[in-house]
């Protein structure tokens, strides 16, 4: 939580991650393929970005253990961007270029799987007096430096599919 130093009593953060499993998992089987199928893979991403920062931004101030409970359901949402990421940039390469495709996008997880804690985490220990919820600013940060990438992109291929 954003305001607290208390990280909450150990049963609190194992029902809220397994809530958190259990959501995403649902919005995996349920809601990412109608939502990608319905709007296509660009606006799911973009859902999936904007559902990510705003709950970053809520928990950057959550006071109460019950409000990361409530946010969980707008987290999981975000969990629909990995599926139509992964399907935009796979539909951009060539049919003997996908095993590079995947080769690249696995060490970019791996990567951002190394990078991610340690940043993250000397940001936290940094600010964990004054504001410990400047951790998730940082993550919708990070989310908002996307979106000039991602609408640029989307505009300039929707030109390019408009040419003859």
């Amino acid at each position: 939580m954003g305001r607290t130093n208390s990280p909450g009593r150990p049963i609190t953060i194992g029902i809220s991650l397994a809530g958190f499993g259990l959501f995403h998992a649902g919005i995996q089987a349920f809601v990412a393929g109608p939502i990608s199928e319905r709007w296509g893979e660009r606006r799911a991403l973009l859902i999936s970005i904007i559902t990510d920062s705003i709950a970053y931004i809520l928990i950057a101030f959550a006071t109460e253990g019950w409000m990361v409970f409530a946010l969980l359901p707008l987290f999981c949402l975000g969990g629909i961007g990995a599926p139509a990421l992964q399907s935009l940039l796979t539909s951009g390469v060539r049919s003997d270029q996908q095993g590079r495709l995947q080769g690249v996008l696995s060490s970019m997880t791996s990567l951002a799987s190394i990078v991610g804690p340690l940043l993250i985490s000397t940001v936290y220990f940094m600010s964990r007096s004054s504001f410990p919820g400047l951790v998730w600013i940082a993550g919708a940060a990070l989310y908002w430096l996307c979106l000039p990438v991602f609408l640029n992109r989307s505009k300039a291929q929707e030109v390019s599919r408009s040419q003859p």
